[in-house]
């Protein structure tokens, strides 16, 4: 193939060219690629020619999986689930890649097959409704990290939740919030400002009652006017 072969509008595979968008140091010419599921990757000559890459990342996952898996499992949410867990490790362009793969999180290479991560989910307590959870926040998609845990007991193992501690608890600033009854975004606009837990607690409630006195006081109206 020529040095500067024109790829543009071509298709390969799954792959159409956009443009032409740059040549590395060693002189691999990369072009933007759009996929036919909307996705946009970049891939260099020889990959495109030779048909070594003819999908984008996600769609190349899926392929795989159908290649290897025998569960008949590729249609059904666990399948989704092992497909979100190695996009958000593996590919730059998923929106939560920054949190998990930009951190060097990684997938196990025992998981990369989806057959060996569908045989430990049904053997770990999967059913629907669940959502996979690492207990390191910090470390990597594999066995001994993982279990299977409810939507809210996930979003309170979030690295990014607030911690604060009351009557002798430390929990998450919106499982105390449940816990009390409270506005989760008065209390923690409060703990914003250095306001400690308690003190937020008793101003909140103290608002609340007051605004409840304000009601019953406030004249009720008849069908004629006051009452």
């Amino acid at each position: 193939m020529g040095k500067n072969l024109d790829l543009v509008g071509k298709k390969f595979g799954s792959l159409t060219v956009l443009n032409y968008e740059y040549s590395t140091k060693g002189g691999k010419r990369m072009w933007r690629c759009i996929c036919d599921c909307g996705n946009e990757s970049l891939v260099q000559t020889s990959n495109l020619t030779t048909g070594h890459v003819k999908h984008c990342q996600q769609c190349g996952y899926k392929v795989l999986a159908e290649k290897r898996t025998t569960h008949g499992k590729r249609r059904t949410r666990l399948y989704t689930k092992w497909c979100s867990m190695r996009r958000r490790c593996e590919e730059k362009s998923c929106k939560s890649y920054k949190d998990y793969g930009a951190k060097g999180i990684k997938v196990c290479e025992e998981w990369k097959d989806p057959e060996k991560f569908f045989s430990w989910a049904e053997s770990h307590g999967y059913e629907e409704g669940l959502e996979i959870d690492r207990i390191d926040v910090k470390g990597d998609y594999c066995p001994e990290n993982c279990r299977f845990i409810t939507r809210l007991e996930n979003a309170n193992n979030k690295s990014n939740n607030r911690y604060v501690s009351y009557n002798g608890e430390t929990k998450t600033v919106a499982e105390m919030c449940r816990k009390y009854n409270l506005s989760y975004n008065y209390i923690s606009k409060l703990l914003r400002k250095g306001v400690p837990f308690g003190e937020a607690k008793e101003r909140f409630e103290a608002k609340a009652v007051a605004a409840e006195a304000k009601s019953e006081n406030e004249p009720k109206e008849g069908l004629f006017g006051e009452e």
